[in-house]
Formats: structure tokens, sequence, C-alpha cells
């Protein structure tokens, strides 16, 4: 963790310069994120970038020709896989006119990842050709009553309900499923949860797990990329990654507040950035 600062250190130092007489004003929190998002988003610095490791997991793995990057991480800046530096290519390789062609996933590892773009709110997608119902399930029995709200496609059609887009649920411990079948999952908007959560698609006997969720995510975004088939097993699928952080909310006192860094002093919050970059957003 190239930090050592929290929102409660960054509250104690700064709250003056957006109230003076009352340093708990929910605003500075409002402004610390807005402050913090300008950091994350400015570059690449000492601390929005991270080597992390893409390890085979039941809803994360290349043997399936495609690997999604974890909540907290944006974009690929670099790949080794095997010891060996893999390139990144962009969404567009497969349409340019000097480019490869169409790629297929399915196909053997050629040596390279293909980005299939940001957005994504699964670690995996549903299966083509299926249309199943999707099954929401969490792990603590306070978050039961909340809405989670999916959005997707139907026979090449938007999914709406009598409310708008999409179709809303409302959660039951252990889980819920929507009565809805979909064909594509495009989208989803829940409330902040307590515990983690999972969500599957139910196809008659089949159940899949598709996605993870952390308590604080309420618009799930993930950031997808096509390996095509890696053929061996296990630890010899891991893919080592130098990715860009994502921005993430911070939400309790405790979140760690990541920043720029002070060159002389490796994991301490440069205040006097920070303060300007709140003082512009104020």
């Amino acid at each position: 963790m190239q930090t050592q600062l929290n929102v409660a250190d960054a509250r104690a130092n700064l709250y003056s310069i957006v109230d003076a007489s009352n340093p708990n004003n929910p605003i500075f929190l409002q402004l610390l994120n807005k402050g913090t998002k300008k950091m994350t988003d400015s570059g690449k610095w000492l601390g929005a970038i991270e080597a992390i490791t893409i390890t085979p997991t039941e809803i994360n793995d290349s043997a399936l020709g495609f690997i999604t990057l974890p909540r907290r991480y944006q974009s690929i800046l670099g790949t080794n896989f095997q010891r060996v530096p893999a390139p990144t290519y962009s969404q567009w390789h497969q349409y340019t006119e000097n480019g490869p062609g169409w790629i297929d996933a399915t196909w053997s590892y050629g040596g390279m990842l293909i980005d299939c773009g940001d957005g994504w709110p699964s670690q995996r997608v549903i299966t083509e050709g299926t249309s199943p119902n999707l099954r929401f399930e969490i792990s603590n029995p306070a978050d039961a009553g909340k809405t989670v709200r999916f959005f997707g496609m139907k026979d090449n059609r938007r999914i709406f309900s009598a409310d708008g887009e999409g179709i809303a649920l409302t959660t039951v411990f252990p889980s819920a499923q929507t009565a809805q079948t979909f064909d594509k999952l495009t989208g989803i908007q829940k409330d902040e949860m307590i515990g983690n959560q999972n969500l599957y698609t139910v196809d008659g006997a089949t159940v899949y797990q598709i996605g993870e969720y952390e308590p604080t995510e309420t618009r799930p975004c993930y950031h997808r990329y096509q390996t095509n088939i890696i053929p061996t097993t296990g630890d010899d699928r891991v893919i080592k990654i130098l990715a860009q952080r994502r921005w993430i909310k911070l939400v309790a006192e405790t979140d760690w507040v990541i920043g720029q860094l002070r060159k002389q002093a490796l994991g301490n919050m440069n205040l006097t950035e920070l303060k300007k970059r709140i003082e512009k957003c104020k």
C-alpha cells in the first residue's frame, strides 16, 4: 500500500479549508472524494500504478479466453506471462486494415492480450446462446430488503419494466432470483451493502457464477481483456500485470487515501497537493 494516510488523517489535517468550525462537516468527504478522483485520473504517477497478479479463479480464468481486472484497477499498462512480456492491443486491433483480422476467443493463446473495453458489470458474461435468469446472493442477512437493478438485452431489445429501463430485484437472504431472463447483462445499479455479494445465471439446472461484488460497489464497472484459451492448468495460467489504479469512492474514516506522494517521503501523502485539489473542488 503506497500510502500511510486514511480519511481520518486527511480530515484532521485539512478540515479547516472546508469548515474551520466543524471537522465533521459531511461536505469535507464529498470534496475529498472529488480531489482524490482528480489525482487518480491525472496520469501515471507513483501510487497510481500497481503490480498485481491474476490467478485462476472460478469467475476469472484465462482458460475461458478472457480475464477481468479487479474492481480497483482501471487498465493494463504491461503484462508478463510465464516470465515473458506480452503485448496488449487496443479494442481496434482486430478492425484495422493492417491488423490480424478477427481473433476468436476460443483459439489458443497467441502471446498477446486484446482490450475488450471498460464498463463490464460482471467478471464473466452470460454464456452466448443462453437466456438465463439472474440470481443475486448476499452474505449478510442485514442486506435483505435492499434493491438491485439489472439492465440488459432480451431478443435484441433492451429490457424495460413499468418504472423504466431495467428490472429491480429486492434482495432476500441468502438469495433472490429474477423472473426476467437475459440474453446479455449490460449494467447493474445497487444499494451499498454490509457484506459481499455474488451473481449467478440460472438456466434450468445449470447455475453459473458470473460476478462477485464488494459491499461499497453501487455501479459495478470492470475492464475486460481477451487472452484466448491458455491450454495449461492451475498456476501455469497466472498473469502478472502492471495496472493503472481506478478511483474508488472513500466512505469510511479508515479508508486509505491514495494520492501523489512526496519524493523525499515515500508512503506519505503530499497534503499540500491534496489541499490544492480540494480547494479547486469547492
